[in-house]
């Protein structure tokens, strides 16, 4: 499972429509590095909110920390459910993303008129990966990680599809800057492993993987790394599956 800035949330709202392919296994994507409590300024804008329409009630009962992280409640999957019926699913959200930039315009128009002071012009946003990171790590102390919102949708995940006899396969992607993995991670990678019901041979560490000249940028991967971990992948579920 994996997709560009899919979390556990967006997979699990979509758990219905993989099980409906009767998959044999399931190779699932563990970031120990981003357990945000919210989500970060760069993913802000790439939550897929609509996405939790394909939630059954039971299901957002069941990860509903983890949708209020997301600052949606219970209702809201039910509500974008209605607007899609309606052929209004993208239409309500682009209404009130356009009257929300009218608004903030016409604010500043007014501060103008009345001279008041207003903030400084927002900076061009450049996403420095190794500092975010670091700041999400001080943000997830330890002996948290159980009962944070996304060890609960992974844990959730890993019972339905267990439940469908999946074989599940979780693995930590490789990483560039390799003082993240460290004591701190590991012990987080245990407690996520744990708490999520993982069996050792469920989980497959590939942050030691690669050396920096496989990696594109801060985490990109270029096509030899790329065949590395698929080559791990493949090794870790032939054994597994045997």
């Amino acid at each position: 499972m994996a997709h560009r800035f899919f979390r556990p949330q967006q997979f699990y709202y979509l758990l219905d429509e993989v099980l409906a392919g009767k998959p044999a296994v399931a190779i699932i994507e563990v970031n120990t590095g981003v357990l945000w409590p919210t989500p970060p300024p760069f993913l802000r804008g790439a939550r897929f909110l609509n996405l939790s329409r394909k939630l059954s009630l039971r299901r957002a009962w069941r990860i509903r920390d983890a949708l209020a992280a997301e600052e949606l409640t219970l209702f809201d999957p039910f509500i974008y459910r209605l607007e899609e019926k309606a052929d209004l699913l993208f239409v309500v959200d682009g209404v009130r993303d356009y009257w929300e930039q009218r608004l903030e315009g016409y604010g500043a128009q007014f501060n103008r008129l009345l001279d008041l002071a207003q903030d400084d012009p927002p900076k061009a946003f450049k996403y420095r990966a190794d500092a975010a990171k670091d700041k999400a790590l001080r943000r997830a102390p330890e002996g948290d990680e159980a009962d944070h919102p996304v060890t609960v949708v992974l844990r959730e995940m890993h019972r339905e599809l267990r439940a469908a006899k999946v074989q599940v396969l979780f693995y930590h992607p490789p990483e560039r800057r390799r003082p993240l993995a460290g004591p701190r991670e590991d012990r987080t990678s245990e407690a996520v492993r744990v708490a999520v019901e993982a069996t050792p041979d469920q989980w497959l560490d590939l942050r030691h993987l690669l050396p920096p000249h496989d990696f594109r940028d801060f985490s990109h991967l270029l096509p030899s790394g790329c065949e590395r971990v698929a080559e791990a992948l493949h090794e870790a579920l032939d054994t597994r599956l045997r």
